[in-house]
């Protein structure tokens, strides 16, 4: 198995995310309390992911990298606005699932600059230990923005 570092979680709920979505676009088939814990779920994953890549990982190359994450910042930004507009929203009906299929895209966009040019800006600068550290740092920093974002 491969070691568990801050790359390897954030690239795990990424995809953990993708298949929330994937599962909200098929809402129909799973009923609204389904789909309303599916999106609570995603909404408060995302919220405290975010939180701990702008506490902990952004900052290691926000000095080297400064347009990427402020690209990955108003990214966030656009994330945040989008699951404010979902939350509001009957889930399920077409106006929703069009908002959803913006934030898909956004989040698609954003986790390819994220998996590629930021993950390979970081490696630069943080050794092995230095990334698995963070690992476990960011777990207990999602769980914490969890917690300042409900």
């Amino acid at each position: 198995m491969m070691e568990e570092n801050v790359l390897t979680i954030i690239k795990h709920d990424h995809e953990k995310t993708s298949q929330e979505i994937e599962r909200l676009e098929a809402a129909k088939t799973e009923g609204p309390a389904a789909e309303n814990r599916t999106y609570v779920a995603m909404q408060e994953e995302l919220l405290g992911h975010m939180h701990a890549e702008e506490d902990l990982v952004y900052p290691l190359i926000k000095t080297e990298e400064k347009e990427l994450i402020r690209d990955a910042l108003q990214e966030h930004d656009e994330i945040r606005s989008a699951l404010k507009k979902l939350s509001k929203g009957m889930i399920g009906d077409d106006a929703w699932l069009m908002e959803l299929k913006k934030m898909k895209q956004k989040i698609e966009h954003h986790v390819k600059d994220e998996e590629g040019p930021i993950f390979t800006a970081i490696q630069k600068v943080a050794d092995t230990a230095t990334l698995k550290d963070l690992g476990t740092r960011f777990k207990r920093e999602e769980k914490a923005g969890l917690k300042a974002s409900t």
